[in-house]
């Protein structure tokens, strides 16, 4: 997956990060889904700051990481917007109250025109602060929509961690499964990173091999799989995949009704 270079690399980028973002493909299967929960929660646990979004609120409620997903990286600075006409505005200043500790923005209108209309005001929060960034399952930065557009400077200068199934354009460092889900393998380098591997990061790892291999019953279930699924089971890992059940026939066998001959 990651030859020693590579994985010093991500681990120096990783641990001298202050800022952490993952992002993902809310669309992506569930082995994917699965990866970048566990890599989030173990980030978490290792007392960084971080970040996880995606375009929408995912649908899979199993995964315990992926609940505190937003849909916007807008976090960091306050906008105030507003419709403004040049020829209308004469002034704009600032100034900081030192007895109500406010700030205070003056639009100073021309003469001959009217003052700015307040119900044109908006307030929003943009702009995010990361020092390093972990896309999973996302196959081109654009697919990203209003995670990347307006930020692709940004996506420029910070190293970007890519995890996939198959190639990619992108990408400081990319990381593409060779195991049967994309979950064992980040078990497997979040073990050569010695990164903690709670029950709850350990139970979404587990999630995602089992939605890869069917509940292992799949031929492309190893015995490094079966060697992965237990040492997360010995790490507390619980097992909430289940197989969809298959609808049960609506109609209704008829028996037969069998003529009864007895003979005298």
């Amino acid at each position: 997956m990651l030859d020693d270079s590579q994985l010093s690399q991500l681990k120096n980028l990783s641990e001298t990060a202050s800022n952490h973002l993952v992002l993902y493909d809310v669309s992506a299967k569930d082995s994917i889904l699965a990866a970048a929960s566990g890599w989030y929660l173990a980030l978490k646990e290792r007392g960084v700051d971080v970040s996880l979004a995606a375009l929408k609120k995912p649908t899979n409620k199993r995964l315990n990481g992926l609940k505190a997903t937003e849909t916007d990286l807008g976090k960091q600075n306050l906008t105030i917007s507003f419709d403004y006409h040049e020829e209308a505005v004469d002034k704009i200043s600032y100034h900081i109250g030192q007895e109500t500790k406010k700030f205070y923005l003056t639009i100073k209108p021309k003469k001959g025109h009217k003052p700015l209309e307040a119900k044109t005001v908006e307030f929003a929060y943009t702009g995010f602060e990361a020092d390093i960034i972990y896309v999973f399952g996302v196959s081109k930065l654009e697919d990203l929509d209003k995670l990347y557009f307006g930020y692709e400077e940004q996506f420029k200068q910070i190293p970007l961690v890519a995890f996939h199934t198959q190639g990619l354009d992108y990408g400081t460092i990319k990381i593409y499964n060779q195991a049967p889900a994309l979950s064992e393998d980040v078990f497997r380098l979040l073990t050569r990173l010695v990164w903690p591997i709670t029950p709850d990061v350990a139970t979404d790892l587990l999630y995602g091999i089992e939605a890869e291999t069917k509940g292992l019953t799949s031929p492309l279930a190893t015995a490094e799989t079966f060697d992965a699924v237990a040492r997360l089971m010995k790490l507390g890992a619980k097992r909430v995949w289940l197989k969809k059940k298959r609808p049960r026939p609506t109609a209704s066998l008829k028996r037969e009704k069998k003529e009864v001959v007895v003979k005298a």
